[in-house]
């Protein structure tokens, strides 16, 4: 987790993997169904940085968003990667300096 953070703080866009339960806001009790969305990974910085954010997100669907300010979120951006378990794919082209 710690390379893809890595990733996002020097500006790539990275592609990942989100597996949620695509019935997890039906009714209760019900059965899972495990899905699994291909998403990009990114870091905005705004030029004050009140809304710098990192964001996973695909077709206009944000899954997961953490603010660097404003917030007091108890765990750190690390954290809630590991523990929504985002897998992702080591970019192969390089960032021009």
């Amino acid at each position: 987790m710690k390379r893809l953070k890595q990733l996002l703080d020097e500006g790539y866009e990275v592609v990942c993997f989100y597996t949620y339960d695509f019935l997890q806001s039906s009714s209760w009790p019900h059965e899972p169904v495990m899905t699994t969305d291909v998403c990009v990974a990114r870091f905005y910085e705004d030029e004050n940085g009140a809304y710098s954010h990192y964001s996973i997100s695909c077709r206009g669907h944000e899954f997961e968003s953490y603010f660097l300010n404003g917030f007091y979120y108890g765990y750190t951006f690390l954290d809630l990667l590991e523990a929504r378990d985002i897998e992702f794919i080591e970019p192969t082209i390089t960032k021009e300096k």
